[in-house]
């Protein structure tokens, strides 16, 4: 695992529960934040190096 992918899984699972803090019943929303994480983390390091 490298460590962008690491770093944007983390920062999204931390959005995801911030919004699921605002709203309680957005499971959704944890899980959006993880994926967004992920894809954040596996994207934008392949672009960079």
């Amino acid at each position: 695992m490298s460590l962008g992918f690491m770093a944007g899984t983390a920062l999204g699972h931390s959005l995801g529960v911030l919004f699921s803090w605002q709203d309680p019943v957005s499971l959704e929303f944890a899980l959006f934040g993880g994926f967004f994480g992920i894809f954040l983390g596996a994207a934008v390091p392949a672009r960079r190096y």
